[in-house]
């Protein structure tokens, strides 16, 4: 079980990162910062980040009951439509 999940999510993040402004953005400040504080800086960027997302799955783990009749589609569609007409101005 804990081979599967580490697999996947692994293979996801790291194709998915690959190409991502985040890694252009870590090249651009090692050619400038050098190497190691802009490696620690990331890592500890991209592990905060996880622990937080981390935390929110395990928060909408628990309200399965809650989030059922929540209109999770709406909701996102909404979402994107309000920061996609805000990225727009």
């Amino acid at each position: 079980m804990f081979c599967a999940g580490f697999v996947s999510s692994f293979s996801i993040i790291f194709v998915s990162e690959l190409g991502d402004k985040t890694f252009f953005i870590a090249a651009l400040l090692a050619m400038r910062q050098g190497r190691t504080p802009v490696l620690v800086g990331g890592v500890a960027a991209l592990a905060l980040m996880t622990i937080i997302s981390v935390g929110i799955g395990i928060l909408f783990q628990k309200l399965p009951t809650v989030l059922a009749n929540f209109p999770i589609e709406k909701f996102a569609t909404a979402l994107l439509v309000y920061f996609g007409v805000r990225t727009i101005k």
